[in-house]
C-alpha cells in the first residue's frame, strides 16, 4: 500500500460532536474510507476512557490514521477548570497503547498566553492556564513523546452550532456591521 493510500483510510473520534461529524460528512463525500468513533450511533461505538476496549477496536485498525476530535469540551466559563477535562489525558493514553501509528490531534489555540509565540512546537503549562489549556498541552506533550507519527491541529474556538463567541464569529459579526 502505498502512502496516499493510508491515509485515505481514516478513523475520526469524537463524530457525535461539531467537528467530527462535520469532517466526517467531508471525507466521506471525497470517497475516503471513514470510520466514525464515538459512544453511541456510530461506525465502532466506543468510550475512548475504557483502555481495554479502546486497544482492543483500534488494534483491528492498523492502517488507518486517526483524528482525534474526541474530548471533555467546556461548555461555561465555570467547565474551564471541571476536573472532567482530565478525560482528555485520559483518552490520549488510551489511544497510544494501542497500536495505531499516524494520529492527527486536534488541540486549542487557547492553549497561548497573550504574549506567547502561537509557532512554538512545544508549550508549557502556566499558572496563567485553566484546567482544559493544561490538560490539552499535556495531551500534546504526551503525543509528541510518543513514538507515533503524530500531527497537532491548534484551531480556534470556533465550532459548534448557536455558537455566539470565539475568534471566528467575532471576525465575521465585525465585517458584516461594516458592510452597507
Amino acid at each position: 500500500m502505498d502512502k496516499v493510500e493510508r491515509y485515505k483510510k481514516i478513523i475520526i473520534t469524537g463524530s457525535e460532536g461539531y467537528l467530527g461529524n462535520s469532517l466526517y460528512n467531508y471525507l466521506k463525500q471525497k470517497k475516503f474510507n471513514v470510520k466514525c468513533l464515538s459512544k453511541k450511533n456510530s461506525d465502532l461505538n466506543l468510550n475512548l476512557l475504557n483502555e481495554e476496549k479502546t486497544i482492543k477496536v483500534l488494534n483491528q485498525y492498523l492502517d488507518y490514521t486517526l483524528f482525534h476530535c474526541a474530548g471533555f469540551v467546556p461548555k461555561t466559563l465555570k467547565d474551564y477548570d471541571d476536573k472532567k477535562n482530565l478525560e482528555n489525558i485520559i483518552m490520549i493514553k488510551n489511544i497510544l497503547k494501542s497500536k495505531i501509528k499516524n494520529i492527527y490531534f486536534i488541540s486549542t489555540l487557547a492553549i497561548f498566553n497573550e504574549n506567547e509565540n502561537i509557532f512554538e512546537k512545544k508549550i508549557n503549562v502556566s499558572k496563567n492556564h485553566n484546567y482544559y489549556c493544561k490538560t490539552k498541552i499535556q495531551s500534546e506533550h504526551i503525543l509528541l513523546n510518543s513514538d507515533k507519527n503524530v500531527k497537532i491541529l491548534r484551531i480556534p474556538g470556533l465550532f459548534g452550532g448557536g455558537r455566539k463567541n470565539g475568534l471566528i464569529y467575532n471576525c465575521i459579526n465585525y465585517l458584516k456591521k461594516r458592510k452597507k
